[in-house]
């Protein structure tokens, strides 16, 4: 009986880590997935309201959390603690962006203690602005973060602009030897292979293309190609550019056709049903979280 009573609030809370909710959504939420009614669920709101356990987000601060919903007569609730730690969380990555060089390495070494928090839409875009900056180390951090907030379905507020800053960060480090160069071409992949980003098929003509003096896969840059564009969650981008790819492929030699062929046979074997079904729902996500239309 406890935890009947317990349970909805405990649902209310799991929700609201992952950030604003709107009151509509909660409702609709609770009542698909374990048929709580709707009385019930703004009784426990209350309660969580009353205990100041969650807050309502007043219209005018709405941007302040990534609301782009335009109705302001639709309510919305965060949790305590998130609206608690935003100064902190703001102030730490605002000193990210610093001239001095002293407090932006504090700024980045503690964010590395952000693991165990989802941060709001708003910060994770002016974290992924780093990325343009070229500082390896900073980029490889950053985009770890970014990765585990994607794991939750948080992302960027801004998807348009997050787009160009992978597509800048991608082409910085492109041909870069920096300690962590594959983990960062690998993280900043797997974003514009999510976002369904054409940059994913460019760079890769670009990749194949620019190998010279290549006689075979194994002696020559190609492996490494191979190993950066054969992952799973980058088989739906090749099968929507089939035809792009197969007349690229007629203007390759036998040895660059050969791995651009094991690009796209091994990412189809890598990707998994559930994998696929997780990336439809984060595409989902992201582009209800943003109107813009995704390229």
């Amino acid at each position: 009986m406890i935890d009947d009573i317990q349970r909805p609030t405990d649902l209310i809370l799991k929700l609201l880590e992952k950030g604003p909710k709107y009151v509509g959504e909660i409702k609709k939420t609770l009542k698909e997935s374990h048929d709580i009614s709707s009385p019930t669920v703004m009784r426990h709101i209350s309660n969580l309201l009353n205990k100041k356990d969650i807050l309502q987000i007043q219209s005018i601060d709405w941007e302040k959390y990534g609301i782009k919903d335009q109705d302001k007569r639709h309510t919305y609730y965060v949790l305590a603690a998130h609206t608690e730690q935003a100064k902190y969380y703001d102030t730490v990555i605002r000193d990210t962006e610093s001239e001095d060089l002293n407090i932006q390495a504090a700024a980045l070494e503690e964010i590395c203690q952000f693991e165990e928090i989802n941060l709001l839409p708003p910060q994770l875009f002016k974290l992924s602005n780093i990325l343009t900056k070229g500082e390896a180390e900073q980029t490889h951090k950053i985009l770890e973060l970014l990765f585990k907030h994607a794991d939750k379905c948080i992302f960027p507020s801004d998807i348009k602009q997050f787009q160009n800053n992978l597509v800048i960060c991608f082409h910085i480090f492109r041909n870069s030897t920096a300690k962590n160069i594959v983990n960062i071409r690998t993280r900043v992949l797997f974003f514009l292979g999510l976002l369904e980003n054409k940059w994913v098929i460019d760079y890769l003509k670009k990749d194949i293309g620019e190998c010279k003096d290549v006689e075979t896969i194994s002696e020559s840059p190609l492996s490494g190609i191979i190993s950066d564009y054969e992952k799973g969650y980058l088989a739906p981008i090749y099968e929507k550019h089939n035809l792009e790819l197969f007349n690229f492929l007629k203007t390759l030699p036998e040895v660059k056709r050969e791995a651009v062929n094991r690009i796209r046979r091994e990412s189809k074997i890598r990707q998994d049903s559930k994998q696929y079904e997780r990336q439809k729902l984060a595409l989902a996500k992201l582009k209800e979280q943003d109107e813009t239309t995704l390229t």
